[in-house]
């Protein structure tokens, strides 16, 4: 990362352990630069002039943006924070604080916990999460647009493909996966 004529450092290769060598008002100000260059990167459309500006993000792209920022530089950025924090300069200062936090844990090599399978409780009821809430309330008709369930299209193109191989194959992950047959009760 070689420093620009704003000051900021370049944003051709992001290293953490660079970023935090800067002093505060720098490492901003790059952040910033990055946001900008990635936003523009991702979307297609043009770099943000002033980093106070709203970013405008579809969900495929809010991902990916998502998805970038967590692998270049290693912290952790949620869907939540590009809706709450929706300007380079809002969405660099959030992950300041997490690059500068000591409790913050690294994306790669997070100590995340430990998922402890339990038996006994497999067919107990428990809480949905809220992705999985919004998609039963959207098939009830409650919404416009709604009554429709959660549905992907996929179409695959193979000169040998087997259906009855691929039925086998699908059944065997159903049965394997109990997700794939919960019921969802009121």
């Amino acid at each position: 990362m070689n420093p620009t004529s704003s000051g900021h450092v370049g944003i051709g290769v992001v290293d953490r352990t660079v970023l935090l060598s800067l002093e505060p008002a720098q490492r901003l100000g790059t952040i910033s630069d990055y946001l900008c260059d990635r936003y523009a990167a991702i979307t297609g459309r043009e770099r943000p002039s002033d980093p106070d500006e709203q970013l405008f993000l579809e969900s495929l792209h809010a991902t990916e943006f998502q998805i970038t920022v967590e692998s270049e530089l290693g912290v952790s950025v949620s869907l939540a924070d590009l809706v709450e924090a929706p300007s380079p300069r809002a969405l660099a200062e959030a992950i300041d604080l997490r690059l500068t936090s000591p409790d913050e844990a690294l994306v790669e090599g997070a100590d995340a916990p430990a998922l402890v399978p339990d038996p006994g409780g497999l067919h107990e009821p428990f809480g949905l999460t809220d992705v999985q809430h919004a998609y039963w309330l959207g098939r009830s008709g409650l919404f416009e647009l709604g009554d429709v369930s959660t549905h992907l299209y996929l179409e695959l193109e193979s000169e040998d493909f087997e259906p009855e191989r691929g039925n086998t194959v699908l059944r065997r992950l159903v049965e394997r996966h109990d997700m794939l047959r919960a019921i969802v009760r009121p």
